[in-house]
């Protein structure tokens, strides 16, 4: 999508995405300077930040309002789905306060923090939406 193309509340989402991510260190990818120049983004958002345990990689697609979020390691990959955005500061608050620790073995605390908020994360598995319930997460560790 344009960053013409777009309406005020997916570029304010857009912005508050980068803004809060940038923040929180997190490094802003190319391809938001090929949207801020008006080319045809498939993210109109993208960043990604390393910590000592994973890589993690967020991208807002305004065509269908979502926010992803990828956590992977050289074994292990995790994506995730936000399909509302209601609330997004508070999605954004809760990654951007995991950014350093967030790691396969603690992982489920964050999307329990998540489910908390009603957040409604999905899980992408096969390329199919998996609504995630805290029965699917056990106890958290």
């Amino acid at each position: 999508m344009r960053k013409s193309e777009m309406n005020q509340d997916q570029i304010f989402i857009r912005n508050l995405v980068l803004q809060r991510l940038l923040h929180a260190g997190w490094h802003g990818e190319e391809t938001n300077n090929f949207f801020d120049e008006n080319d045809d983004v498939y993210a109109e958002a993208v960043c990604s930040y390393r910590n000592n345990f994973v890589e993690l990689i967020a991208m807002y697609e305004a065509s269908n309002n979502r926010l992803y979020i990828t956590m992977q390691d050289d074994s292990q990959r995790l994506d995730l789905a936000f399909l509302s955005l209601d609330n997004i500061d508070d999605i954004l608050s809760i990654i951007c306060d995991n950014t350093n620790t967030i790691n396969f073995r603690e992982y489920k605390k964050m999307i329990l923090n998540l489910l908390n908020i009603c957040a409604n994360p999905y899980l992408i598995h096969n390329n199919e939406l998996i609504l995630i319930s805290e029965d699917m997460l056990g106890t958290p560790k």
